[in-house]
Order: C-alpha cells, then sequence, then structure tokens
C-alpha cells in the first residue's frame, strides 16, 4: 500500500478492473485512517459516474472536483491554489485529460500524495493519451487485471471495444465512453486489434 507522505501511485489496467474502485478505497483509509484531508479530481467530459462524483462498478462513490479535460497553465495555476490545504490528490479517468496533465501532476508530487487512476491503452491497444508519461513518473504502480470475458481463464490487459456484441474490426475515434455494451476486457490471446 502506497503510504509515502509525497510521491506518485499510479493505478492501472484495462476496463473494469476496479481501478476507480482501488482509487477510492485508497482516498478513504488515507482520510479515515491517517487523518489526511483529501480531494479527488476528474474530467469534465466523463459522464458514467454523474456530475460531482466519481463511483466504481461495485458502488463506492466519492464527492469529486471536475476539471476542464483540456489542461491549461491557468487550470493549473488555479488547480495548485485549490489543493494548498490538502494531503492527498487524487484524479479518476486520467486519460482523457489532454494538454498539461502531465505538468499538473509534477508539479504536485513533490509536495503532495498524489494517487492517479486511468486506463493503461486505448481499445486499439495503444496507450491511452498522457498515461505513459504518468507511468513513467509514478513512484508506484499498481496494474489491476480482471479475468478476460472472452475465454475466462486468462488475466485481462486489454480493454476490448465491440460493435454489436463483436470485436470492432476497424479503428475509430479513441474516446467513445460505454460500459459493458460496448466494451470488455480481453487477455492477449482473445483480443482482437483494430486495423487502421
Amino acid at each position: 500500500m502506497f503510504i509515502e507522505e509525497v510521491g506518485l501511485k499510479v493505478i492501472t489496467g484495462p476496463m473494469f478492473s476496479e481501478k476507480s474502485g482501488e482509487l477510492i478505497h485508497s482516498l478513504n483509509i488515507a482520510e479515515a485512517y491517517e487523518g489526511k484531508r483529501v480531494i479527488v479530481f476528474k474530467p469534465n467530459i466523463e459522464v458514467r459516474d454523474g456530475k460531482g462524483k466519481v463511483a466504481s462498478r461495485t458502488g463506492l462513490e466519492r464527492a469529486a472536483e471536475e476539471l476542464p479535460q483540456c489542461i491549461t497553465d491557468e487550470v493549473i495555476n488555479n488547480t495548485m491554489e485549490l489543493i494548498k490545504n490538502y494531503d492527498v490528490i487524487g484524479f479518476d479517468e486520467a486519460q482523457f485529460f489532454t494538454g498539461k496533465i502531465v505538468e499538473l501532476i509534477k508539479a504536485m508530487i513533490f509536495s503532495k500524495r498524489v494517487i492517479v487512476a486511468g486506463l493503461n491503452m486505448d481499445y486499439s491497444g495503444t496507450p491511452f493519451g498522457k498515461m505513459g508519461d504518468i507511468i513513467a513518473m509514478a513512484d508506484e504502480v499498481e496494474h489491476l487485471y480482471p479475468v478476460c470475458a472472452s475465454c475466462k481463464k486468462r488475466r485481462a490487459i486489454f480493454s476490448q471495444r465491440l460493435s454489436n456484441g463483436e470485436p470492432v474490426k476497424v479503428k475509430g475515434q479513441t474516446i467513445q465512453q460505454g460500459d459493458k455494451e460496448s466494451y470488455e476486457p480481453r487477455c492477449r490471446v482473445c483480443f482482437v486489434p483494430p486495423v487502421e
């Protein structure tokens, strides 16, 4: 478990690996058992959980502040001012952030404990957005693995995009929010990458 006073922990994996749940659990422990002041952010384009909160598929929830998807210098300055009185900073669905998200996190990790949750790869098996850069800065990386929804025997590392229950064959836009009707976790053997 990540208990450093400052630094970066990344919780990553494919869809349905309970990344948001692990983030919420970590924040709850920091608050309840360590007496830390905690705040969590999410991108304003994330709609699955609803406004002003992060939630897991297993029912854990926590209030959240929304940040613009594109992180600018102004957003960095405003956010750094906002977190002054907090000890632990969480980010959920970090793969959706663009712009200067890496710079924002880097500005925090030398004075705060930061926990970031996000997808490791997009549906084509490519590192998702800035997550590769965020993982590279981490003091600790926790990879979560659900069971492959196809073979039901190997650990899944990919998020397979579906259309009418079948793997999408042709690559399209990267961000397409959805749930079990649109995605399932797959292992390397069962994953069907889309073609360009």
